[in-house]
């Protein structure tokens, strides 16, 4: 239900869906896989906490971002 939904973007914004996995497993591999670094690019994160760590750590380390071109919020934590 959620592709249903309204995004506003701009047309130099890339909006991608990734499916919904269990634990954030498949989300994390995904976007390892697709997620480019950018320069200039801004990342907004916002998931479950643990995946929320591990993709603004695969940003920063792995990718080089700027710790200021990102915007992390974990909402909920899986137990």
């Amino acid at each position: 239900g959620e592709r249903a939904l309204p995004v506003r973007s701009r047309q130099t914004d890339t909006v991608t869906w990734l499916p919904r996995g269990e634990q954030g497993h498949q989300l994390v591999d995904s976007v390892r896989a697709e997620l480019p670094a950018s320069p200039g690019a801004f990342y907004w994160v916002a998931c479950e906490a643990s995946t929320t760590r591990t993709l603004v750590k695969h940003l920063r380390r792995d990718l080089g971002v700027d710790k200021r071109r990102v915007s992390a919020l974990a909402y909920w934590s899986a137990k």
